[in-house]
């Protein structure tokens, strides 16, 4: 018995240590709650609208417009992006959509999108969204916000 009782016990705990991660991970990156306004959510409505946004910001090198996209402050190398050498806005192909989630494809590229606090982000293929993927098949929300003030 006593045998028996070590894999499950190592199993259970396993599965526990597994889920702490995936929240942790489901809760990063945190969105700027000042891109989730009214106005955002209007702007931002579709994802469709989301990618057109994505693009023009990686034509223009605009990276105000590009947080907006992606609804939290840039980190890390997004801070260093530059104007593209593209220049025209893709034309989509093909969109999946989901409830909380969409892919866009064009010819050269594809992309995920989510839907978070009223309104549609670009996501870059992150670690996080699976995490907040599977939490919602479950009903649960994990994105998390920045603290205003």
């Amino acid at each position: 018995m006593k045998k028996a009782k070590i894999p499950i016990i190592v199993i259970i705990s396993f599965v526990v240590f597994s889920l702490l991660i995936a929240t942790f991970l489901s809760s990063n990156p945190r969105f700027d709650p000042t891109y989730f306004t009214a106005v955002f959510q209007e702007k931002f409505a579709s994802p469709e609208a989301v990618f057109e946004r994505l693009w023009k910001s990686h034509i223009s090198g605009d990276k105000d417009l590009y947080a907006e996209v992606f609804g939290r402050r840039l980190k890390g190398s997004e801070r260093e992006m530059g104007a593209s050498s593209e220049r025209a806005v893709p034309k989509i192909e093909k969109v999946s959509r989901h409830k909380n989630s969409a892919y866009i494809q064009t010819t050269d590229w594809g992309g995920s999108f989510e839907k978070i606090g009223g309104r549609w982000v670009f996501q870059n293929e992150e670690v996080g969204f699976y995490c907040r993927q599977f939490f919602r098949v479950f009903g649960i929300e994990t994105a998390k916000f920045l603290r205003e003030g």
